[in-house]
């Protein structure tokens, strides 16, 4: 199950899903979403995970999705263009790659750091 909220977070709600490794790696998978009674199947690689989970990259095969995703919704600007930079490494365009700022940007963003 995914829980998510609506723009607002007023309202919760869950879609069911299931993920299926592909390869000998662990890198690629596939996801299996049900909306309504529509199945979707997604290929998705991992493409990089740090030592500590901090941070990961997720993309598809074809190259044209990526995530660079954190625990945390600020990542020091060096540590964003490092993970940029692995992306780039394993084919994908660095000048496609957008920051996605964050809905709440309540947050305090240390110095060095980007909220995205």
């Amino acid at each position: 199950r995914f829980t998510y909220m609506d723009a607002e977070q007023t309202k919760t709600s869950e879609v069911l899903q299931t993920a299926k490794v592909l390869n000998s790696n662990g890198t690629e998978w596939q996801l299996s979403v049900k909306l309504g009674p529509i199945p979707i199947k997604l290929a998705y690689m991992i493409i990089h995970v740090d030592d500590d989970y901090h941070t990961c990259i997720v993309g598809n095969p074809d190259r044209s999705l990526l995530y660079i995703m954190a625990r945390t919704p600020c990542v020091e600007a060096g540590i964003l263009d490092r993970l940029k930079n692995v992306a780039e490494s394993v084919g994908y365009s660095r000048s496609k790659i957008k920051d996605v700022p964050q809905l709440d940007q309540a947050w305090d963003v240390p110095d060095g750091a980007v909220a995205s």
